[in-house]
């Protein structure tokens, strides 16, 4: 019976080391469930994080694609200007030039007008000039005419016998 009795304390005691290792994996098995749900919630919650930033990260990509484009856009449209400034600046110095001979143009025009002007006065004050010497000489032509027609008829009258009546 003893042995038995041994037998029975090992297998109690076997029994109640059993018991306490299955108490223990019990409680190392509800840890484990815990630290699994943990870790299913940190799972999620890190799934959610990648979502996120994948979004955020493909956005900004696509904000930082659409930034370079508007760059690129900008830095044509700065060329452009550029070549348009250097245009204008072409323009205004070709118009500044039409402009210097233009006025040199119309310097020359007006000495030419001050010249045709002094020419006008001068011819104008010699048609004058003439024109008092022809009448003048009209008067004395006029003149000389009454005086060769009085001559004549003097030469007429002399020429004509004397006893002769006057008709």
């Amino acid at each position: 019976m003893k042995h038995q009795q041994g037998i029975i304390a090992r297998e109690t005691s076997w029994i109640k080391s059993l018991s306490e290792s299955k108490a223990w994996l019990e409680q190392q098995n509800a840890e484990l469930h815990s630290w699994t749900q943990e870790l299913d919630r940190a799972r999620n919650w890190l799934e959610e994080q990648r979502s996120t930033w994948q979004h955020t990260a493909e956005d900004r990509g696509k904000l930082t694609e659409q930034q370079r484009e508007w760059s690129q856009k900008l830095e044509q449209a700065k060329v452009w200007l550029d070549q348009q400034a250097v245009n204008w600046r072409q323009i205004a110095e070709r118009r500044d030039q039409v402009i210097q001979e233009q006025r040199a143009w119309m310097k020359s025009l007006d000495q030419g007008k001050n010249w045709l002007e002094q020419e006008r006065n001068r011819w104008h004050q010699l048609a004058e000039e003439r024109s008092q010497t022809i009448q003048q000489q009209h008067q004395k032509l006029g003149s000389l005419e009454q005086n060769h027609a009085h001559l004549e008829k003097q030469r007429g009258d002399w020429q004509r016998p004397r006893g002769a009546s006057i008709p």
